[in-house]
């Protein structure tokens, strides 16, 4: 029985295979392919992904960005600075994007954010980071799952956005840390 199943199985597998120059421009009933040089796959060909708009990989950018404010809004200089060295230089590698231009302004607010000595250069730089990072997110239609918030008390850009509904003003920090509300995602 195991030796009819195996049989079996190989006659399947060759009837199967086939040649795989089928179809190639030529018929291939009454010859044989002894004089083919056929290469053979080990494994089928993917297929080609359709083409899609280019659109901002939006988990890396809002990821990256709510690292920076999530340590502004908890008062944490250093990991401010570290979150958004790591942005801007993530933002750098996106010179080829449809939105080079934009990320390009992304990457160097993020870098001056990165260069600042103390909260109030930094909170202001922030401030310039996230215009910018709304401002691609809204053009390329990527806002889901986000919330924009303003603060009438921030000096300079009074928005950024969170992914998540517990505000925490990143421009206020703990002393001002429910300061805002929400607002509408146009830059």
């Amino acid at each position: 029985m195991n030796r009819n199943v195996l049989t079996m199985a190989l006659v399947c597998l060759f009837t199967l295979t086939g040649c795989p120059q089928k179809n190639k421009g030529h018929d291939h009933k009454g010859h044989d392919h002894k004089g083919h040089k056929h290469k053979t796959r080990s494994t089928p060909r993917k297929a080609a992904k359709p083409a899609t708009r280019a659109k901002a990989p939006k988990q890396d950018l809002t990821s990256q960005y709510e690292v920076v404010r999530k340590a502004l809004a908890a008062d944490d200089l250093k990991a401010t600075l570290a979150g958004a060295k790591a942005l801007g230089a993530w933002a750098a590698t996106m010179k080829t994007s449809p939105q080079a231009k934009t990320y390009t302004e992304i990457a160097a607010a993020a870098k001056k954010l990165a260069a600042t000595k103390d909260f109030a250069a930094a909170r202001l730089a922030f401030g310039d980071l996230s215009k910018h990072t709304i401002t691609l997110l809204t053009a390329t239609k990527q806002t889901k799952g986000l919330t924009a918030y303003s603060c009438p008390m921030a000096k300079g850009y009074k928005k950024w956005l969170q992914a998540d509904n517990d505000m925490a003003n990143p421009y206020m920090g703990k002393r001002m840390l429910k300061c805002g509300g929400k607002t509408t995602l146009i830059p």
